[in-house]
């Protein structure tokens, strides 16, 4: 006897069977048993999840000769033994991926012309509906929208996206779900019992968990891997079958972060690289390792864990042992580095710095400021020596004392950043308990209850300099007199960093006065006026510098200035009229231009 598949084998035969689409079959149900279905279905929804199972059920139930009181097919009548042997003519099924022209469509249409045979109608199931053609879409409107009383049309596709709005609003929409991992595991369970099988509902549960919601992908895999395990499906058979990591792994790999256990970590990994696995599965195992970690902690999020029962105390052990803030950055590390795992040169160098930024990462949050609400900072198992404690406690004393030190005193700032980062270096070469790593800190949580100012992240002592610089800066200018050398002064500053050279000129030529709380701006003309008064930023700088005076800026046209111009010379506008100014003051310009043959151009 030729072998059969259990997606082929198992497929469900009636609405009961139907595994994880509840709110699609109770819809269909009552819709049977009121007589009121539609004469056009569409079904969208992943692959694999009985789109097309479901269409079938339906095309059997509407022409069911004996149907139960939940309307369910009886699967002995004459119509439904037909179609379940594939002799069916009241059942059109058509592949509208092999079957997408025109043509296809007219003959489908031409079918729809003929009643049934035996039975109230005549059901056509179009699958992957979305590889219609636009002509054949357009051919089949009309018959969609306006079929015979005894014509039903089920359309099943995975991308709805791709279906013309035109067919979209004749039909009635059915959204198909991905079937949860505990259903799968469920399914196969049953199977697996039916078919006398030696199996671990842990092995099964990583079968589903790889098949994505499809359950067509997990029975194809629970065949396959029958056959490769010899009829035995224990986890430890499926993990080298389907070449996975043992969770094992990632239980470790988290003690070690939070150890701060570098060697281990770079050990292990390199014995993981030997066994033919790449960086990136290790880094996705963590990530999902990670996940159940975060959810574990609370059992209000225990029923969200994707791992089954086989590891759900160990979960919830290191789960507890883990803050809220290290699983949340970890996660963040390691999203981050299989985001650029596939452009990085050295993928062994580039995995091994991640792990290592992830076993260092729970030593800063635990000296963080505060942590997130809720959390309970997680203790190291490394204890500290009584000399490493007393450094500790001193520079945290020298810290309290130093955080009323006016801000304006940027030496003092910065020598404290100075010697901070030498006493760091000092306290990780004299104690060998502790692994503390040479990097700099990430940067605190800032603690809302404590007023004194904590040292921000920078990246080097020029950005440390150049942001005292910049306060000194503001604080000098929040104190000047609103005198006319001030305003001179920063117009003229101003004016240097203009690139453009007319609006430098229009700022050079400016006259500026000072009255009470008012500067005044003389310009000859209106160009200036309105080339100045673009300058915001010029503008707003002269309102806000002087401290708590209410400084007003108005620009004004000076009759006087525009004389003064026009007593200066012509003006010249065009390339002629600057020569012929400049042939009166000196005739031999005339000659020049005639020797070389030259002309004045326009």
């Amino acid at each position: 006897m030729s072998f059969q598949v259990s997606a082929l084998k198992f497929r469900p035969q009636r609405f009961d069977e139907v595994v994880g689409q509840e709110h699609v079959t109770e819809t269909l149900r009552r819709g049977l048993q009121s007589e009121r279905v539609a004469h056009a279905l569409l079904f969208c929804g992943p692959r694999g999840v009985g789109k097309t199972t479901i269409a079938r059920i339906l095309a059997k139930a509407l022409n069911c000769e004996n149907p139960g009181t939940d309307r369910e097919p009886c699967n002995q009548c004459l119509s439904c033994e037909s179609f379940n042997s594939g002799a069916s003519f009241n059942i059109i099924e058509l592949d509208a991926a092999s079957n997408n022209k025109v043509e296809d469509i007219r003959h489908l249409v031409e079918q729809v012309g003929y009643q049934p045979q035996r039975g109230r109608f005549k059901v056509f199931i179009i699958d992957e509906v979305h590889m219609l053609s636009s002509a054949a879409f357009n051919a089949f409107l009309k018959t969609l929208e306006e079929p015979p009383p005894y014509a039903i049309f089920i359309l099943a596709t995975t991308e709805k996206h791709k279906i013309l709005p035109t067919i979209l609003s004749r039909c009635q929409i059915y959204d198909f779900k991905r079937i949860p991992i505990p259903e799968m595991v469920r399914q196969m369970t049953f199977i697996s019992e039916k078919e006398g099988l030696e199996f671990e509902e842990e092995g099964l549960n990583l079968i589903a968990q790889k098949a994505d919601g499809a359950l067509r992908d997990a029975l194809s895999l629970f065949d396959k891997l029958n056959s490769v395990t010899n009829r035995s499906l224990t986890y430890q058979n499926i993990i080298k079958s389907l070449n996975l990591l043992d969770r094992g792994h990632f239980f470790d790999f988290t003690d070690w972060f939070l150890k701060g256990d570098t060697e281990s970590i770079l050990i292990s990994f390199d014995q993981i690289l030997n066994d033919g696995f790449e960086g990136d599965i290790l880094l996705e195992g963590l990530l999902e390792h990670f996940r159940e970690l975060f959810v574990s902690r609370d059992p209000k999020t225990q029923n969200l864990m994707q791992s089954g029962e086989r590891f759900l105390a160990r979960y919830k052990d290191q789960g507890g042992g883990c803050s809220r803030s290290f699983l949340l950055s970890g996660m963040n590390v390691i999203s981050d580095a299989l985001f650029k795992y596939k452009e990085a040169n050295n993928k062994r160098m580039f995995t091994e710095l991640t792990l290592c930024k992830l076993a260092v990462m729970n030593h800063f949050l635990n000296n963080a400021v505060s942590a997130l609400p809720g959390d309970i900072p997680v203790k190291s198992t490394v204890q500290a020596s009584p000399q490493k404690k007393t450094e500790l406690e001193s520079a945290a004393n020298s810290r309290a004392e130093n955080s009323d030190v006016d801000t304006n005193n940027s030496r003092g700032e910065v020598n404290q950043f100075q010697a901070e980062s030498q006493t760091k270096d000092k306290k990780s070469s004299e104690s060998h308990t502790l692994a503390e790593p040479e990097d700099p800190p990430i940067k605190k949580i800032e603690d809302k209850t404590n007023n004194s100012p904590s040292i921000p992240q920078l990246a080097s002592l020029s950005s440390l300099k150049s942001r005292i610089k910049e306060k000194k800066e503001s604080a000098a200018a929040s104190t000047l007199d609103l005198s006319l050398e001030n305003v001179e002064r920063i117009w003229n500053n101003y004016s240097e960093k203009v690139e453009s050279k007319s609006i430098a000129v229009s700022l050079k030529n400016a006259v500026l006065s000072v009255d009470g709380n008012s500067i005044k701006i003389a310009v000859p003309g209106e160009v200036a006026k309105q080339t100045i008064r673009s300058q915001k930023k010029l503008l707003e700088k002269l309102r806000r510098s002087f401290g708590s005076h209410v400084v007003e800026t108005t620009i004004q046209v000076d009759e006087s200035l525009r004389k003064e111009e026009d007593n200066n010379g012509p003006k010249l506008t065009s390339p002629r009229e600057k020569y012929h100014y400049m042939a009166e003051k000196n005739p031999n310009l005339n000659k020049l231009m005639d020797a070389l043959g030259l002309k004045v151009s326009d």
